[in-house]
């Protein structure tokens, strides 16, 4: 058995995965208490992305040796890969008691911490990491300065934030990524002339880097400077002529014609893009959509488990928690797979979809009893084809439940496009459009739906009943 545990190992080094875990199952078919043989099965199915079947090697391999550091960090590494960063955590932990110098685990400690949103956690383990070496002498210590700038960032500390990307800039100052992040945490700052440069020097490094990018432009148009805002994006497009993000955020900036609606490519990149920082970042905004659409629904229903619901737009499901009480069955649909994946991982639906919200509703004729979406129509100019749709998927005295935000620009198109690029719209459009798709029992209510730069967002929560 070691010699074909020695050839497994070969195949691996070679990149052979699946040779190799052929190997290592027959390894541990004929000795069960292998526990190196469950370990490297478990490296090999990880980088498969066979993330479950690698924990329940790792977890096999710890039953035989349970005192091993290395086991539990490969367990830590997979369940958090897995989506699982609260039972990551207690295994970095488990590393750190048996190996307090163990640096990937202190690092992926704060990683796990950080997207559990346990940010004064996760900021510890980051300190502490940076205290045990200096200089660094391991990987991870040149990125723990750059985590920790961001999770003082989101706490609003914005000077400690400055204070740890240049110290992640003095250990790499070829770094785009710390570049554009020290420019946000300047823009925090009201330091607007420095952030402009820390962006350039970004965009001189990685000419493609979004985050840079959608800074520098957002500087610029809180300069009230939109032309250079659009040229930020209008060089993006030279480099990547098809990229639907840079060709939405030009039309928002008035660079070309605006379109009736965002396109789905640009939704689905944008959410994509953002799905793994979704939560916490609206968070950080006081994000209200969602219960501001509960508190609508249960102006009309009960919350007795009896209706057919669909969250349109249902993005991770952060509307899940508020639509459960009400549903006998839960549908949501997105356009993001990734967003979806969230979604999954939150549970509590029925069902998920990945489409596109108005051939979707077209393909549901009076299938649900309510419609309910939270930020998502904001991605459509023109109303007229999803609100038609969503009238002929809900049953006979059903209710449509939506936001948008609010723009006091009467007459025109009743809507427009704003430089973040999100739609808004009037009063007075939003029910011509709902009267033409015949609902009635209709109510615009003004509300906050979230903050952005530190101020209010407008907008209406829109509540209509099918007839």
């Amino acid at each position: 058995m070691d010699d074909l545990f020695e050839h497994a190992k070969a195949l691996h080094s070679e990149g052979r995965l699946s040779e190799a875990i052929d190997c290592y199952r027959r390894v541990l078919a004929a000795d069960s208490t292998a526990y190196r043989a469950f370990n490297n099965l478990g490296v090999a199915l990880e980088a498969q992305g066979c993330f479950a079947e690698a924990i329940a090697a790792y977890r096999c391999a710890l039953e035989i040796q349970p005192a091993l550091p290395a086991l539990y960090y490969n367990l830590g590494h997979a369940l958090q890969a897995q989506g699982c960063p609260e039972e990551a955590v207690d295994c970095y932990r488990q590393v750190l008691n048996l190996q307090p110098d163990h640096v990937a685990a202190r690092y992926n400690l704060g990683n796990a911490l950080w997207a559990l949103e346990r940010l004064p956690e996760a900021e510890a383990a980051y300190r502490q990491l940076l205290e045990r070496q200096s200089p660094p002498e391991h990987e991870d210590l040149f990125k723990a300065p750059s985590n920790l700038a961001l999770v003082l960032y989101e706490q609003n500390r914005f000077a400690e934030a400055e204070t740890a990307v240049r110290q992640a800039l003095a250990l790499n100052p070829q770094s785009a990524p710390d570049h554009a992040s020290l420019g946000r945490i300047l823009c925090a700052q009201q330091q607007f002339t420095a952030a402009r440069e820390s962006y350039r020097q970004a965009l001189d490094l990685q000419p493609t880097l979004l985050a840079a990018r959608e800074g520098l432009a957002d500087l610029h148009f809180r300069l009230n400077e939109p032309e250079q805002a659009a040229a930020v994006y209008a060089e993006m497009l030279k480099l990547y002529p098809d990229d639907p993000i840079a060709r939405h955020i030009i039309a928002a900036y008035g660079g070309a014609e605006p379109p009736p609606r965002a396109s789905n490519a640009y939704v689905e990149k944008l959410f994509d893009l953002f799905a793994d920082s979704f939560d916490k970042n609206l968070a950080r905004l006081q994000y209200r959509a969602p219960t501001l659409v509960a508190a609508a629904l249960a102006q009309v229903c009960e919350p007795r488990g009896q209706l057919d619901i669909l969250d349109a737009g249902c993005g991770t499901g952060l509307c899940q928690p508020h639509l459960r009480p009400y549903a006998r069955r839960l549908v949501g649909v997105d356009l993001s797979e990734k967003m979806l994946e969230k979604a999954r991982r939150r549970g509590g639906y029925d069902e998920l979809v990945k489409a596109e919200l108005t051939a979707f509703l077209a393909g549901c004729s009076q299938a649900f009893d309510v419609i309910v979406s939270a930020d998502t129509l904001v991605y459509f100019g023109d109303l007229t084809a999803v609100i038609e749709a969503a009238a002929g998927a809900l049953r006979a005295g059903g209710w449509l439940v939506f936001t948008l935000e609010q723009s006091e620009e009467e007459g025109g198109a009743g809507f427009r496009l704003n430089p973040h690029g999100r739609y808004s719209h009037t009063r007075s459009y939003v029910w011509g459009v709902l009267e033409r798709a015949g609902f009635a029992r209709c109510s615009l209510t003004a509300e906050v739906l979230r903050l952005e730069q530190g101020e209010a967002v407008p907008g209406w929560v829109v509540l209509a009943g099918s007839r």
